[in-house]
């Protein structure tokens, strides 16, 4: 291999890989979390604290090291997205290239007939892998966040295969033990590592099996795939009692396994129709269930898949290459599109690593052209169209509001999208699109709690308490173990001035879900208004130790070490409130405040502006910032802090503090 091929081969592709990757998925760095993310990062305690990491283990050892790494996330950049999308970009472009390694090594095992060994024979990898990195129907795997499980399953899939082939095509055992020690890694990614051994056996069968026995070699990996579900069992029912099994790989009882399979049929030809013409795609499809074998279009489905594989059959002696990747279709989907029902049937994201074949094959059938340059401009306006489809499905995610509404417009009767855009319109302040869509997700899954707590919220805010605990007993009667409800029935208590039976609620939060930090710190509340100081730390201290990144936690800590004046500790647990929630603007007021009692002015202005800048009409901050501005006889720049807090106050209504703000600009404005 000359200097220009060594170029080619290890530093153009990855280089290009990296350019386009940028371009494309340039716009999904600001993407916010949605669905799963909330449940796996914002919402989970255990990725917040590097010390936490048995408890992070027994939150799934399945994806261990898929919460590890946005543990490492948090760690250096806490929430913000923009750390946990280069990640998956990243991982995405390291795919492309394990790709493409894959089919170099892969092509080398096979005899090329004579029409393609006029092609130079990078330009079938290369283009394979383009496509798999460029490919619409990847953006669900690359957006969104919690779906880096298939990320990490992918790249320790193929590590572990080109490990394997270079260990049977050098005899080194050095390969054989870095493919085992991959393969282990990527037990704690995600399940779909289970189906390495049967990739391995395909790839022995369709290139390797002449050179010498491999059924001894494949035994190690066997026994590591059948860890997985053991490994699963031992963490859902504390037991190796096999029996369970069956229990434990049935997700939903919604409909039987059989129902399942055939409605896979129907779902492996949607992924084909996506890849040929990425129209439609779906974060939440509303899939109907195969209910016969008979009904239409799953016998239709079933037919082509089988036609599919007997294609794959003929081809195997002519073209081995194209029957392998047939075959490796249907092996990587063989865990999710089989017999195991799962909620959700179908998910772009599962499609993310038998891509690889798909793009493998539709690389070589191009290559057949009988001229190079015609197969060279083909596959690059391919390549160019995809890209823009790409970017612009990447643009439906970056707006929450915009990417419920997208689900919604082919997905209308799923209860939880409408539950979900209910929440986001909430933080939109929209409250009455935000009760429209939680009585929609209601009306169509009344079995359904978190849209009756979701509502009980609005109706809380509004004053109609009786409204919202009817609703919230619903919730609880339907999900006995909702933590969030019982937490909700309290706050209900307290604003009645039912202080005991708020402690109730609260403690039968905690009894379902030790580690609920709202209703711990709501216990604490209760007993520094009861003066009882050192049970009401012991409480906010318990709610830090099981979630650190709760900020509410840190601020009635500070608020506790401010009332016993000792504000260095104070200032500390504040501080640390702002790292974990950096808009909380009471508490930035609240650190001026003690800056400015202790004589630090320009830290004390510094933290004001800071409110001041998180929400224009925050009234006190303009009060307290003219204040200390006064004090270091900058009368000029307070005279018009005190008009805009007057201004805002008079228009809050709030009278007597307008009174006292005009009675200061009075004084000042004597001064000058």
């Amino acid at each position: 291999m000359d200097l220009k091929d060594r170029f080619a081969k290890f530093f153009f592709v990855p280089g290009l890989a990296v350019i386009l990757a940028l371009l494309i998925y340039s716009n999904t760095f600001k993407v916010p979390f949605h669905f799963d993310d909330l449940l796996v990062i914002v919402e989970n305690p255990f990725i917040k604290s590097l010390e936490k990491l048995p408890e992070l283990w027994l939150f799934d050892p399945s994806r261990f090291l898929t919460h590890l790494s946005f543990a490492f996330n948090y760690y250096f950049g806490g929430l913000a997205v923009e750390g946990y999308h280069a990640v998956n970009l990243i991982l995405h472009i390291i795919n492309t290239f394990l790709f493409y390694a894959f089919m170099l090594v892969t092509l080398q095992q096979v005899d090329l007939k004579d029409d393609l060994k006029e092609l130079p024979l990078l330009r079938i990898p290369l283009f394979a892998a383009l496509l798999f990195l460029v490919h619409p129907i990847q953006t669900q795997a690359v957006t969104y966040i919690s779906q880096r499980s298939t990320l990490l399953a992918t790249l320790c899939y193929l590590l572990a295969l080109i490990f394997y082939i270079q260990a049977r095509r050098k005899g080194k055992g050095g390969y054989y033990a870095a493919s085992l020690c991959v393969a282990f890694i990527g037990l704690f990614t995600k399940p779909i590592i289970v189906t390495l051994p049967a990739a391995i056996l395909l790839y022995e069968i369709c290139f390797l099996k002449k050179e010498k026995m491999f059924v001894p070699r494949l035994l190690p990996f066997f026994v590591l795939a059948l860890s997985v579900p053991l490994l699963l069992l031992f963490w859902k029912h504390k037991t190796f009692d096999i029996a369970q099994y069956f229990v434990m790989t049935k997700e939903t009882s919604k409909f039987t396994r059989l129902e399942y399979l055939l409605t896979q049929f129907n779902v492996i030809v949607t992924y084909f129709k996506l890849l040929i013409f990425p129209a439609g795609q779906n974060l939440d499809y509303e899939f109907p269930i195969a209910r016969s074998f008979f009904s239409f279009p799953t016998w239709l489905s079933f037919s082509a898949l089988v036609s599919l594989l007997w294609l794959a059959v003929k081809l195997f002696r002519r073209e081995r290459v194209l029957a392998f990747c047939i075959f490796w279709i249907f092996v990587t989907l063989s865990l999710e599109s089989s017999v195991f029902p799962i909620s959700d049937v179908i998910n772009e994201h599962r499609f993310y690593l038998p891509m690889a074949g798909f793009a493998f094959m539709v690389s070589l059938l191009f290559s057949k052209m009988r001229k190079p340059d015609v197969y060279f401009l083909s596959m690059v306006i391919i390549l160019v169209f995809l890209s823009g489809l790409t970017y612009n499905r990447n643009m439906v995610w970056t707006n929450r509001i915009g990417l419920l509404e997208d689900i919604i417009s082919k997905s209308p009767n799923k209860a939880r999208v409408h539950n979900n855009l209910g929440i986001a319109y909430v933080d939109k302040n929209d409250l009455s699109a935000a009760e429209r869509e939680y009585k929609t997700a209601i009306a169509i899954d009344p079995d359904f709690s978190h849209p009756y707590n979701n509502l009980a919220n609005i109706y809380t805010q509004q004053g109609r308490y009786q409204e919202a605990k009817e609703l919230l007993n619903k919730a609880v009667q339907i999900e006995p173990r909702y933590a969030g409800a019982y937490y909700n029935l309290g706050n209900i208590a307290w604003l009645e001035n039912d202080k005991i039976e708020a402690e109730k609620y609260y403690l039968k939060s905690i009894g379902v879900k030790m580690n609920f930090a709202p209703a711990i710190v709501a216990l604490g509340r209760a007993n520094a208004l009861r003066g009882d100081l050192d049970k009401a730390e012991f409480y906010y201290r318990s709610a830090i130790y099981f979630n650190p990144g709760y900020a509410d936690a840190y601020v009635k800590m500070g608020d506790l070490y401010l009332n016993l004046k000792d504000h260095a500790q104070a200032l500390y647990f504040f501080q640390e409130a702002l790292k974990r929630d950096a808009n909380i603007v009471s508490v930035y007021n609240t650190v001026g405040n003690i800056c400015d009692m202790l004589g630090q002015y320009g830290q004390a202005e510094e933290f004001y502006k800071q409110a001041i800048q998180r929400d224009a009409g925050f009234a006190n901050a303009y009060l307290n910032l003219a204040n200390t501005l006064q004090k270091q006889n900058r009368w000029k720049e307070a005279v018009p802090m005190l008009e805009e807090a007057q201004r805002l106050y008079q228009s809050q209504g709030n009278r007597t503090m307008a009174q006292t703000a005009g009675e200061r600009l009075k004084g000042l404005t004597h001064l000058q």
